[in-house]
């Protein structure tokens, strides 16, 4: 397609946010990331408004001096479209997307699925449905988020489903059989309740006693200190290890040294799970919680297992299964490549996102971004 200027406002802190902004640009696009946070380096320009206004971000007036800079700002880029990744809570980017005309919204996960036993509040619902009323398009990571995105959009409103690829060149299988493996598990996520590593850290103590020579390495941000208590508490330190986070560049090879990849879900807004298509291409088989969109990224059976949330026992029974089975581990890793490289490829994800904006310039009229055309 023809080289587009493409304004995205998202969490620059964040991979996938960089992952897009990369292809795009690597694609010939114009691209300005619109972002709150600190953002990662990226090859792209970058605004700020909080960082721009300096000593203008006074209390009761920085909100209207963000929303005039950033509209400033990207009248100035004069985009083709703006695409939000991420639905924001923040009122700011809520005022302006009201303005922008060719507009796109990508929702991520727990942006759009409530977590927790309770409904939503109303103003959760009502604040998502209004931003993405706005959209020419909607994306979705995949069919179970779809299904929970498509209440809160108005009748008829477009919708597809494009997932968070992987680059099936860099995730890829070492040049050794499954058996040759030491017998190590994997976490790599945020060190949160709804990501299970407390469940994770349980099943441990059945997996010790029936695979002396099994070794779990986690790797996340966040607190550590309390999932470390519990590693003491359970007399587990010679076989449990926590550490920080890994740069994604550095992914690849901790998955590639796994005899396993574990993903101990809890929460239903766990929409795809990329990781575990990273661990596939890898040629890793993947343990995970039936939750959320997980399903979409594993093969129950036959890329991985997949077991209740919230069973340490359930857990255990799957590592231990594949701990002591190298066999259906090497099966598994071979399926679980061809998996990713069928469904999952990252060129495959950019095509499609460029489809959806071929569609969405051609059919909106051009207007300034200072002017509202909704």
């Amino acid at each position: 397609m023809r080289s587009l200027r493409i304004c995205i406002v998202g969490p620059g802190g964040n991979v996938h946010t960089k992952r897009w902004v990369e292809a795009l640009a690597v694609r010939g696009h114009r691209v300005l990331l619109v972002t709150t946070q600190p953002s990662l380096e990226l090859p792209v320009s970058v605004f700020n408004p909080y960082e721009a206004m300096g000593r203008w971000r006074l209390p009761k007036v920085h909100l209207v001096v963000a929303h005039v800079l950033t509209a400033r700002a990207v009248d100035r880029f004069k985009p083709d479209l703006v695409h939000m990744h991420f639905v924001s809570e923040q009122p700011l980017i809520e005022r302006l997307a009201a303005h922008w005309p060719r507009f796109v919204v990508s929702v991520w996960g727990r942006d759009v699925v409530w977590d927790g036993p309770q409904p939503p509040p109303i103003t959760w619902v009502r604040r998502r449905r209004r931003i993405l009323a706005l959209a020419d398009e909607v994306t979705a990571t995949t069919e179970f988020l779809a299904d929970h995105t498509r209440p809160l959009l108005r009748p008829g409103q477009p919708l597809t489903v494009i997932p968070f690829g992987v680059d099936t060149d860099v995730f890829h299988p070492l040049d050794r059989g499954a058996d040759d493996r030491a017998l190590t598990i994997g976490f790599a996520k945020h060190f949160s309740r709804k990501y299970g590593p407390d469940v994770l850290i349980r099943s441990m103590v059945r997996v010790r006693r029936e695979c002396p020579a099994a070794r779990l390495i986690m790797v996340g941000d966040r607190d550590r200190q309390p999932y470390q208590r519990l590693v003491d508490e359970l007399g587990l330190n010679d076989v449990v290890s926590l550490q920080g986070p890994l740069a994604y560049e550095s992914v690849p090879a901790f998955m590639q040294r796994l005899a396993v990849f574990c993903m101990p879900l809890v929460y239903e807004s766990e929409t795809f799970g990329v990781a575990a298509v990273e661990a596939a291409a890898c040629g890793i088989p993947v343990v995970a919680s039936r939750a959320g969109g997980v399903s979409a990224a594993v093969i129950d059976g036959a890329t991985g297992i997949l077991v209740g949330p919230k069973d340490p026992d359930a857990l255990a029974d799957a590592l231990i299964a594949l701990l002591k089975n190298p066999d259906r581990r090497y099966s598994m890793a071979t399926a679980g490549r061809a998996f990713a490289c069928d469904r999952y490829r990252w060129v495959g994800s950019v095509d499609a996102m460029e489809s959806v904006y071929a569609r969405v310039v051609s059919s909106s009229p051009t207007v300034s971004v200072a002017g509202s055309s909704r």
